[in-house]
């Protein structure tokens, strides 16, 4: 991880803590529990219906949009397997 991406998570877990407190997970509901699940895909919902997205989009297919993103930008497809985290370049 970079410095950058390391202080942007520093920067996430300060305004965290102002908003629930400190927190045993990086990423929690707004209570301060972690995440699960279900909480993730109504997340994802409610942000597609905000943005005036008609198709249902689960997280999984934000996967599948990053991998197919990242390869058509990079033409790398074993950047592709180690970014979402496959052991076998066949299973990409």
């Amino acid at each position: 991880m970079g410095d950058e991406t390391l202080d942007i998570l520093r920067a996430w877990r300060q305004r965290q803590a102002e908003l629930v407190g400190a927190a045993e997970h990086a990423f929690t509901t707004l209570e301060g529990k972690p995440l699960n699940h279900r909480y993730v895909q109504a997340m994802v919902q409610r942000y597609a219906a905000k943005a005036g997205i008609t198709k249902h989009v689960t997280p999984h297919t934000l996967r599948h949009t990053f991998g197919t993103c990242l390869l058509r930008a990079t033409k790398n497809v074993v950047l592709v397997q180690k970014a979402l985290g496959y052991a076998n370049l066949s299973t990409t």
